[in-house]
């Protein structure tokens, strides 16, 4: 009698694990186009029982880590009849086991975004002919959409807004539908600005996100005009930064003196009228904001733009030489 069959009689439970298996795979679709909506990325388990030591298919689970991390977390399983998800709402999980062929556990996202940047295992489960244990495995990673960092990915799917948990009990279904519209609005013109920001790399440092927004500062010193510099910023996505209050003049300071720069050109201007400072895309008059001591002063009669730097604002030769600031919000 041979050794397998002596283990068994006496009741030991054996497990045979085997890695990267040919009869085992996953599956990734990825959209084409990227951003085309409707058209998010899709992860599939297969397991073909052909050539495979498992004849008895008992489970497909498929586990997933953010990459460069240690520790897989179970992502969605099928075992037996029953299919199983820990994504949360959103993700769709389908699967079928088929005895003599392909059998499949699938994860479809619902936004373009989502299932990127994460490291995926696919185990098989069940018994070979003989009625022992057998385990079967294989691993994918799957990089970021071209064009984005893995952290830019995770700032997107983090950014999602709460649709169904905060609604009132009498918000109407129509207002349930605007809001999920404008929230999946929300995150695909964060992948586009973010896919614009990667583009626009070497012209343009670019900031944080702040309240909904980022802001992009040329990296090279040119000569000032208002609506030339107001087109590029419209462009890249934007407008001329247009400071609505302290806060967002100390955030802007702050990423520009990080740049490297003590002094960037902002859209609030004075042109039309001496001393009534507007903002150059919006036409709104100015909040109340930091001056830098004795500014605006108007040196020469000859400066109606201004800059800003840590000190605070100050009035500038609509002419001067100097970076700016495009604002590029989310919404």
């Amino acid at each position: 009698m041979s050794l397998q069959p002596i283990l068994l009689l006496l009741g030991v439970l054996m497990i045979s694990s085997t890695q990267g298996a040919r009869n085992l795979r996953i599956i990734p679709q990825r959209p084409s186009p990227l951003l085309r909506n409707k058209a998010p990325l899709s992860v599939k388990c297969v397991f073909n029982s052909a050539g495979s030591d498992i004849s008895s298919l008992t489970s497909l689970k498929l586990y997933r880590k953010k990459l460069g991390q240690t520790a897989y977390k179970l992502a969605a399983s099928k075992v037996s009849s029953e299919v199983k998800s820990s994504l949360g709402p959103g993700p769709t999980v389908t699967a079928e086991f088929n005895g003599g062929g392909e059998s499949f556990l699938s994860v479809k996202y619902s936004t373009p975004t989502d299932g990127y940047c994460y490291t995926y295992r696919c185990v098989a489960e069940g018994k070979n002919y003989i009625g022992q244990l057998r385990q079967e495995f294989t691993t994918f990673g799957i990089s970021s959409p071209r064009g984005l960092t893995c952290t830019q990915v995770f700032a997107i799917t983090t950014t999602k807004a709460p649709v169904l948990s905060d609604c009132s009990t009498g918000q109407s279904v129509k207002d349930l539908e605007e809001e999920v519209n404008n929230n999946e609005l929300k995150i695909e013109k964060l992948l586009i600005i973010l896919i614009k920001a990667s583009t626009l790399g070497s012209k343009y440092f670019i900031s944080d996100f702040y309240n909904g927004r980022v802001y992009f500062m040329s990296k090279t010193n040119e000569g000032f005009n208002l609506n030339t510099k107001n087109n590029q910023c419209i462009d890249a996505g934007g407008y001329l930064a247009e400071l609505d209050d302290t806060d967002e003049q100390e955030f802007v300071a702050q990423f520009s003196k990080a740049a490297g720069r003590s002094s960037v050109f902002v859209s609030a201007n004075d042109v039309d009228k001496e001393g009534s400072f507007v903002q150059y895309n919006s036409k709104k008059p100015i909040p109340q904001l930091k001056w830098k001591k004795g500014e605006p002063n108007n040196y020469a009669n000859s400066e109606d733009c201004t800059a800003i730097n840590a000190d605070g604002l100050s009035d500038i030769s609509c002419t001067s030489t100097g970076r700016y600031v495009c604002e590029v919000p989310l919404v």
